[in-house]
């Protein structure tokens, strides 16, 4: 996990898997939202899209466990 001064800005342009690396604890939070293992390289724009969940919401959520 980061520090404050290492704050990672997480955004809906990123890999999905570069969310999880920053915080492997955040796989909780999609197994919560019904996202499953297996998203490969997709943009959490993409994932949110295709499983119907707001993109803002869940990079709030994230970022409120996160940090």
């Amino acid at each position: 996990m980061s520090t404050d001064n290492e704050r990672i800005v997480f955004s809906g342009t990123m890999k999905l898997a570069d969310l999880i690396g920053a915080n492997y604890q955040l796989l909780n939070v999609l197994s919560r939202m019904g996202i499953g293992l297996g998203f490969g390289e997709l943009t959490i724009n993409e994932v949110c899209e295709s499983q119907g969940i707001d993109k803002d919401s869940f990079l709030l959520i994230c970022d409120v466990y996160t940090y």
